[in-house]
């Protein structure tokens, strides 16, 4: 007895229809088994996803460990790649589904210089700021800020430190959060004594007189890490990408703590971070340099296994196959 007999003795009630389909789906899942083995589908799957995987993390790598450096090894290298994508798409084409490999390659490189410059200008660019930048030490709040705009990091005499209690918080509407200001002061300083140091940070403070940002209520603290100019450490296209709130935003803090406190405007403002170890405040910016990559190479791993198997099965196989496991 063939199957269509069998089919309808055990399901009489099946009319012409529903047996034409369910013969229509059977042999398509059988053409399906016999068209590709599971060892093939992973031996074909390793090929699409490791080359662009791999160039993908190679991207993130070298754009973050190099660029502000050597820019030219990266563009090279990023170059080199898109040229071997291009050859590989070009004369890897015995199958069908060999195509996508030189296109899966291209794309990867592309997304990861993009995902790369992205992490870079937004995290490791500071690291390498404040490695590169200057350090003073036994600086003295008091002093005109002129003296200090080209450090990096500050180390301030001992004696000097935050003061709390002229501290205000500032609605920002353009950062949507309460930016934080507190005056870096010294022993021989009164409260009509001009302010040329403030440490800052975001929703770390109350309107007034609370300021807890960073290691600011640490007796021990007394480094600040200086908020670069973004002109500084960001191409013009990229100053969006600024990390904390703008100049101007803190231009307007400033004109609030003033006007609260009554204190004269100097000719020019530093802001820092104020920590007690600025090593580890460096780091902060590696670390979530090292967290963004891992998330963007997992994300792509993810996208390539799916638009591979989409290549190598087709989306009628895929059909067919969510179809049995629904089923």
């Amino acid at each position: 007895m063939d199957l269509e007999a069998r089919e309808q003795e055990a399901q009489p009630l099946l009319g012409k229809l529903g047996r034409s389909k369910f013969v229509s789906v059977s042999s398509k899942q059988q053409a399906f088994q016999a068209s590709i083995s599971p060892k093939t589908f992973t031996w074909r799957l390793l090929v699409l996803v490791s080359g662009p995987q791999l160039a993908f993390v190679a991207m993130l790598f070298l754009v973050n460990k190099f660029l502000y450096w050597h820019p030219v090894l990266v563009y090279s290298f990023a170059g080199l790649t898109l040229s071997l994508s291009t050859w590989v798409l070009k004369f890897y084409r015995k199958e069908p589904w060999q195509l996508w490999l030189g296109r899966f390659m291209l794309a990867s490189t592309v997304l990861g210089l993009v995902s790369g410059c992205l992490i870079y200008f937004t995290s490791s660019v500071y690291y390498y700021h404040y490695t590169g930048a200057a350090t003073y030490t036994s600086v003295v709040p008091s002093q005109p800020a002129e003296s200090i705009l080209d450090a990096g990091i500050v180390n301030f005499a001992v004696g000097s430190g935050v003061d709390a209690s002229r501290s205000i918080g500032f609605q920002s509407a353009a950062d949507g959060a309460v930016i934080c200001l507190a005056p870096i002061v010294d022993a021989s300083m009164k409260p009509q004594t001009p302010v040329n140091v403030f440490a800052y940070g975001i929703n770390c403070c109350g309107w007034h007189g609370n300021f807890h940002c960073d290691d600011a209520l640490k007796p021990s603290a007394r480094y600040g890490l200086v908020r670069p100019e973004p002109a500084a450490v960001l191409p013009p296209l990229l100053r969006d990408l600024a990390s904390g709130p703008s100049e101007e935003t803190l231009a307007a803090a400033v004109r609030l703590q003033q006007a609260s406190f009554g204190s004269s405007e100097p000719v020019k403002n530093i802001f820092v971070r104020y920590v007690n170890d600025p090593l580890l405040a460096k780091m902060s910016f590696v670390d979530t340099a090292v967290l963004a990559a891992l998330s963007c190479s997992s994300l792509c791993l993810v996208g390539l296994i799916a638009c591979a198997s989409l290549a190598i099965l087709g989306a009628g196989k895929i059909r067919l196959i969510l179809q049995r496991l629904v089923a």
